[in-house]
């Protein structure tokens, strides 16, 4: 009973945690999943919709006239940036790696909980960035997904002052957010395994999140280098 009492006690002594701290500034794993899959979600349905208005466009010209031919480009580049950076790689590793890394390792949270809730809302920037740049004089950048230059800067490409400069500034913040919550997984797969659960004992699922996080790790720097010069 002594025990029971003494847990009790201690349990008091905590805060009780308001919705703001439980849901908005979280620290747990699963939380901050869930926030990476809901803003990754949400900016893939943005992508989804560019995708059918495109095939609309192309499938029936002369029934729809809802993109015109100086917008094309920007829909195209748009759609791809979202689905290949911020949408499959946010979900895939931020939300299902946050979430499956602890539970399979055996660990309690990832390693360093502050830098993982910091990673999530450092990638909304990001997120909110990209959007911006639909908003600005000229548009988006409309010079493909893969940002090859000189197209990206030429004169004739839309969206070629401020759409190309929020893109590449949304895509540096992404990767700042990326190299926090990777080194947050790799540090966490490698260090806070439970008892027995050796690497070849992980489960496929984490195998992969991690090999891709260090692939990731691996090749973002160098993306980074080429965003902000």
């Amino acid at each position: 009973m002594a025990f029971v009492a003494i847990a009790d006690r201690d349990h008091a002594l905590h805060d009780p945690q308001t919705f703001i701290t439980k849901y908005i500034w979280s620290q747990d794993h699963k939380v901050i999943a869930i926030q990476y899959a809901i803003t990754a979600i949400a900016i893939g349905l943005v992508a989804l919709g560019m995708s059918v208005l495109m095939r609309l466009q192309l499938g029936f010209p002369h029934f729809f006239s809802l993109i015109v031919p100086n917008n094309y480009y920007q829909f195209i580049t748009m759609h791809g940036m979202i689905m290949v950076i911020y949408l499959l790689t946010a979900l895939f590793l931020g939300g299902f790696g946050n979430y499956l890394i602890p539970l399979m390792c055996g660990a309690r949270d990832m390693v360093f909980p502050y830098m993982n809730m910091i990673s999530y809302w450092v990638y909304l920037v990001a997120v909110l960035v990209l959007v911006a740049a639909f908003f600005v004089p000229g548009g988006p950048t409309g010079a493909g997904w893969t940002l090859y230059p000189p197209q990206a800067v030429l004169p004739g490409t839309p969206g070629a002052s401020w759409g190309i400069v929020l893109m590449l500034l949304s895509l540096a913040i992404f990767i700042v957010a990326f190299t926090m919550g990777g080194l947050n997984y790799v540090t966490t797969v490698l260090q806070a395994r439970c008892r027995g659960m050796t690497l070849l004992r992980m489960p496929l699922s984490v195998w992969g999140i991690f090999m891709a996080t260090v692939l990731g790790l691996l090749a973002f720097p160098a993306l980074l280098v080429s965003a902000v010069m």
